[in-house]
């Protein structure tokens, strides 16, 4: 029961951080989507003291997750 409640904590954290870096990218024209979703994962990755090609929230454990929410809830900027 115990693993299905950190899985439960750790799936809303992917999906908060998830909905906000999609926040920043998702209006722009979709041919420069692509371009500026790389540089917001680069500057999260930056503010996480973590390379770039590990920045994937379904990697990060909970605490690197709970610290991605507060850098993306604080403004992430380029």
């Amino acid at each position: 029961m115990g693993e299905k409640l950190i899985y439960s904590e750790k799936h809303r954290l992917k999906n908060e951080c998830h909905i906000l870096v999609d926040s920043l990218w998702k209006f722009l024209p979709f041919k420069t989507r692509k371009g500026f979703r790389s540089l917001y994962y680069e500057a999260l990755a930056k503010r996480l003291g973590i390379p770039e090609k590990e920045c994937h929230f379904r990697d990060m454990d909970e605490p690197t997750l709970e610290k991605a929410l507060t850098i993306l809830q604080e403004g992430l900027t380029l």
